[in-house]
């Protein structure tokens, strides 16, 4: 892959133009990350409204009917219930991983699989 960058101040706003011969999971990739850039989820803390983009979303967590947002910085509250945010976050990098947890798997470096037995008594 191979980009070119063209800065100058007759430009308004940024712009991402991407040619490519076919859909691969590398452009559908570069597209997600892209949206997370310009997406965003309202959040408060301390009776503060934030707009989290959602790039900086680390995980997203349900806790007794409450749903707090975690950045690298920070924990915020939103309204929205996790299976809102679910769809509202389909097309981004976050995936629902559990029941009570959606996590951002930009941020995912490695995952440890342990073989627990289980026995009956």
């Amino acid at each position: 892959m191979k980009y070119v960058i063209k800065k100058s101040s007759i430009y308004e706003e940024t712009e991402v133009d991407i040619k490519c011969c076919h859909m691969d999971d590398e452009v559908k990739n570069l597209i997600k990350y892209i949206d997370g850039m310009t997406h965003y989820l309202i959040c408060k803390k301390d009776h503060v409204n934030y707009s989290i983009l959602f790039c900086h979303i680390y995980y997203i967590e349900s806790v007794d009917h409450q749903t707090f947002v975690y950045t690298k910085e920070d924990c915020f509250q939103t309204k929205h219930p996790l299976y809102e945010l679910e769809e509202i976050l389909k097309n981004s990098s976050c995936m629902r991983i559990s029941k009570s947890t959606i996590l951002n798997l930009s941020y995912l470096k490695s995952i440890i699989i342990t073989n627990v037995k289980t026995q009956i008594l």
